[in-house]
C-alpha cells in the first residue's frame, strides 16, 4: 500500500477516534471499493462506500441512510464541544440523490472540498459520515490528477473550521435572504397604501 494512502486512512480514522485493526482494515476495504467503482457515482456508490467501512463496526447501520435527526458536534478554539448543525433524517435520501448529481464530475480541488463540505451537512449516516467523505474527497482528488490529502488528526480544528465557516456563511445568506423578504414584503405594502 502506498505511504500516502496508509497515512491518510489512519489519520482519517483517527479523527474519529477509531484505532482499532479492525477499523483500518475495513477503511482500505472502503477504499478499494471506492477507486474500483467510482464510475458509479450514484447514491448505491456512496452507500456502498458505507457499508463496507461499517460493516465490521456497526452491521445494523451500515450502508443504510439514517432515520433519526443528528447533531454535527465540534470543538471550539478552547476545545469546548458544540453543535454546529442540527439535521433532521426527512428528506435525507432526495439530498444524497442531489448530491451525487451535483458533484458526480467535479472540475476543481475547490469543487471537491465544497462536495465534501456539503455531503458532510448532509450526514446521511447516523455513523461513519466523516470517514465516508474523506474516502470520497480524496478518490475525486485522484480523478482530477491531484494528490491524496492526508487530514491530520492533530490538525483537525482546521479541518472542523471548514464546517464551521460555511454554517456561518449559510446563516448569513439565510439571514440576509428573510431580510429581503421583509423588505419585500413591506415595500409591497406601502406601495399599496400610496
Amino acid at each position: 500500500m502506498d505511504e500516502k494512502l496508509y497515512l491518510f486512512l489512519r489519520e482519517s480514522n483517527a479523527i474519529e477516534g477509531e484505532y482499532s485493526e479492525e477499523a483500518f482494515e475495513d477503511s482500505i476495504g472502503a477504499w478499494q471499493y471506492a477507486a474500483k467503482n467510482s464510475n458509479d457515482f450514484d447514491i448505491n456508490y456512496v452507500c456502498g462506500i458505507h457499508k463496507v467501512l461499517m460493516g465490521r463496526l456497526n452491521l445494523n447501520n451500515a450502508g443504510k441512510l439514517r432515520r433519526k435527526t443528528v447533531y454535527i458536534v465540534g470543538r471550539d478554539s478552547g476545545g469546548e464541544r458544540r453543535i454546529i448543525r442540527t439535521i433532521p433524517a426527512g428528506g435525507n435520501r432526495p439530498r444524497l440523490e442531489g448530491w451525487c448529481k451535483r458533484y458526480k464530475t467535479p472540475q476543481s480541488a475547490e469543487d471537491i472540498r465544497e462536495a465534501h463540505i456539503d455531503l458532510e451537512m448532509i450526514h446521511p449516516f447516523m455513523d461513519g459520515n466523516g470517514r465516508t467523505g474523506r474516502i470520497l474527497y480524496n478518490v475525486q482528488r485522484l480523478q482530477i490528477g491531484l494528490d491524496i490529502e492526508v487530514f491530520y488528526d492533530k490538525d483537525k480544528q482546521k479541518y472542523y473550521k471548514w464546517f464551521e465557516d460555511r454554517q456561518r456563511n449559510d446563516d448569513m445568506i439565510e439571514t440576509i435572504r428573510q431580510m429581503e423578504e421583509l423588505n419585500s414584503k413591506n415595500n409591497f405594502k406601502s406601495t399599496e397604501l400610496q
